[in-house]
């Protein structure tokens, strides 16, 4: 049997009970995201909402920061890689890798952007597991500090709003537990055992480091800075009064990113980031203008992934010369 005809013939094998569950979770998410959308949007003004006047310079300053915050996570990365003792010779080449890379957040399951960088890994004179562990860490670094940010930023707040009050103990308890599997011996013992289960040998397996973990926390504490900027800018495209709640915002807007990782069967959050800006950018300005905001945050964000990876093109294509 030739290639071509294996291939036709696995294509043509009844689904497994795997995939049918996981296709039924996946309808049972939408659907669920669907009615939330549906009774939010259906309390709506759409007169008001068609007399919203976009700030383009505001949006403008937010693409800017959009595109640095990108450019920034990259360079986090490569912190994380010197010090489990990769050589960085071309870092523009590095920065690129992690472009193409990052495209893999719109594909569902999330696990695109790891592949991604394990795949070209050769093209980096790097080690495959320094890649992949690098990888996963710097994942749950920014979780960490992302969703610190977002528990802060939310609960600034709930002195004054009710609606918040009840989910900071959910938030607590995921920033606790992120923090104890983020902790040197558990985070190695857990991708030591990860490497048993895919075959992987362990004897040269690297062991991330409280020195590792430290540049990755520092250095999304900056990229978090930049995530605020970029979100209350954008917000303040539709409301000015977004500046007055600035804090609020930037850890509404993160909340929704780290949420939206959450849910893996979703191409870069599309749907629940949105379920989740609306109902708590609608506690500091019109429920029209949040629905305004949470659209134009999704197109900016898709315009400040297409000019980091033309940028990181274009950049490594003149470091190569």
């Amino acid at each position: 049997m030739s290639a071509e005809e294996r291939s036709v013939a696995v294509a043509a094998e009844p689904p497994t009970r795997a995939s049918w569950l996981r296709r039924a979770i996946t309808w049972a998410f939408y659907a669920a995201v669907a009615v939330v959308l549906i009774v939010y949007v259906a309390r709506i003004d759409f007169a008001s909402l068609a007399s919203i006047r976009i700030g383009w310079h505001y949006l403008a300053l937010a693409l800017v920061a959009g595109l640095g915050q990108r450019l920034l996570i990259p360079l986090v990365w490569v912190l994380m890689l010197r010090s489990l003792g990769v050589k960085v010779r071309r870092y523009a080449s590095f920065n690129f890798v992690y472009a193409k890379a990052w495209l893999g957040r719109y594909v569902p399951g999330k696990v695109a952007m790891v592949a991604a960088r394990v795949y070209f890994a050769d093209e980096l004179g790097a080690s495959r597991s320094v890649i992949a562990i690098s990888s996963v860490a710097e994942i749950g670094a920014y979780l960490l500090v992302t969703g610190a940010v977002s528990l802060l930023g939310v609960a600034s707040i709930a002195g004054s709003n009710d609606a918040i009050a009840p989910y900071l103990p959910l938030t607590y308890g995921f920033i606790a537990a992120l923090a104890v599997l983020l902790w040197p011996p558990i985070f190695n013992g857990l991708m030591r055992l990860l490497f048993k289960l895919f075959r992987r040998p362990t004897a040269d397996m690297p062991m991330v480091t409280a020195r590792t973990l430290a540049w990755a926390v520092a250095g999304f504490l900056v990229v978090s800075v930049m995530t605020g900027v970029l979100a209350v800018l954008l917000a303040a495209s539709v409301d000015p009064v977004a500046f007055d709640h600035a804090f609020f915002v930037w850890g509404a807007y993160s909340l929704a990113s780290v949420l939206g990782m959450a849910f893996v069967f979703t191409p870069s959050g599309i749907g629940a980031r949105e379920a989740i800006q609306l109902p708590l950018f609608a506690l500091v300005v019109s429920p029209e203008a949040a629905v305004a905001i949470a659209l134009v945050s999704r197109v900016a964000e898709l315009a400040a992934d297409a000019l980091f990876y033309g940028v990181s093109a274009l950049w490594s294509r003149l470091a190569a010369r």
